[in-house]
């Protein structure tokens, strides 16, 4: 954490319920509402990678002045040098109804990138209304395997301080 005060901090702890090895895939996400689509719904935020020397980090900007009032910008930090998925929180219009797409990155993008392997799933830039942290285990028991992640007010330092 960057030293403010803590919106969340969570630990995970992750193990198998029996005696061999298995492997996880723990995605903290991030989303919003799709309320920006709506008639007098606001505008859209804005979630988006942030260098950092020792964390995994996506900071999130609401953009409707409503909303700005009543929270700052925030942080999440993923522990270590963790791949950040990002995609748009819109329905998959060409899976459901043979309709086009209005973005290439739909709400079932993160998905699509981790269960199927679908790199292009995801935003290579690195920017969109849906974000998650993949952190992949091996976990071997009886030890069990920690992910520490948090959101926090205070902006991120590049250098990791």
């Amino acid at each position: 954490m960057s030293g403010g005060t803590a919106v969340a901090l969570n630990r995970v702890a992750v193990g198998p319920d029996t005696g061999s090895a298995a492997s996880l895939d723990v995605l903290p996400t991030l989303w919003f509402r799709n309320t920006w689509s709506w008639e007098g719904g606001g505008s859209k935020p804005i979630l988006q990678r942030v260098a950092h020397k020792n964390a995994s980090v996506i900071s999130v900007h609401l953009t409707d002045p409503l909303f700005q009032e009543l929270l700052a910008d925030y942080f999440l930090y993923a522990e270590g040098d963790v791949p950040l998925l990002f995609t748009e929180n819109e329905t998959n219009n060409e899976r459901l109804f043979g309709a086009p797409n209005a973005s290439p990155y739909v709400k079932d993008g993160i998905n699509n990138a981790v269960v199927n392997r679908q790199p292009a799933a995801v935003n290579p830039a690195n920017a969109e209304i849906t974000a998650a942290a993949i952190r992949c285990f091996a976990i071997w028991p009886p030890p069990k395997s920690l992910l520490f992640c948090g959101c926090d007010h205070m902006p991120v330092s590049p250098a990791g301080k």
